[in-house]
């Protein structure tokens, strides 16, 4: 977490000498800066998720507005008198 940290507060900084700074290979840096952030994660997935439910919900607005006018449809048909 540090490591990520510092990659992202030192963008200007090689992952060569990051990984100098740390005691670590350039390909161990190169594969935590690749990882997502706890955060940024996160932070996606309840974007997503808020998306998928506004989603939800204007269609589940659509569906109920169908229903109605079936219901309209269907008392107006049952209003017709029987020719029988």
């Amino acid at each position: 977490m540090h490591i990520r940290e510092y990659i992202h507060a030192n963008p200007h900084i090689t992952r060569v000498q990051a990984g100098e700074y740390f005691g670590v290979s350039r390909g161990t840096i190169t594969n935590i800066s690749k990882m997502p952030y706890h955060k940024e994660h996160y932070d996606r997935m309840i974007f997503d998720l808020t998306n998928l439910k506004n989603q939800m919900a204007s269609r589940i607005s659509v569906l109920e507005r169908e229903i109605i006018g079936l219901k309209t449809k269907l008392s107006k048909y049952e209003q017709i008198p029987s020719t029988r």
